[in-house]
């Protein structure tokens, strides 16, 4: 039952048969727990219209990183990270090209904001 339909019963309840004592007591019942149950949907309605937007805020999210171009370096900032390990003393070639690899992947994570 919608909350609309709710009301418009809780409202029939206050005026239909108000004076008739045989009525009185259902009628009272009847009332207090469509008002209860207004007070429920109510807050029901307003956690899950919550729910939604902060479901809709992670799917937005979630596209910008998808769509998100993908930022290369440049020509001077791979120059300056060969220049960097160029000037220190390797034992062999293999830790030459890790360490700049490792730098490239770093400087490529921070210009993309990726961790």
């Amino acid at each position: 039952m919608s909350i609309e339909a709710m009301k418009q019963a809780l409202e029939a309840l206050e005026h239909a048969n108000a004076g008739d004592p045989r009525w009185k007591g259902s009628i009272k019942m009847a009332k207090e727990n469509l008002r209860q149950a207004i007070e429920q949907a109510v807050k029901e309605k307003a956690d899950f219209e919550d729910f939604v937007a902060k479901v809709q805020a992670v799917e937005k999210e979630a596209c910008e990183i998808i769509n998100r171009e993908w930022v290369g370096l440049s020509r001077g900032e791979k120059l300056g990270i060969i220049d960097r390990h160029t000037m220190r003393s390797y034992d062999d070639q293999q830790d030459l090209l890790f360490a700049i690899m490792s730098d490239t992947n770093d400087l490529l994570k921070d210009k993309n904001h990726v961790s």
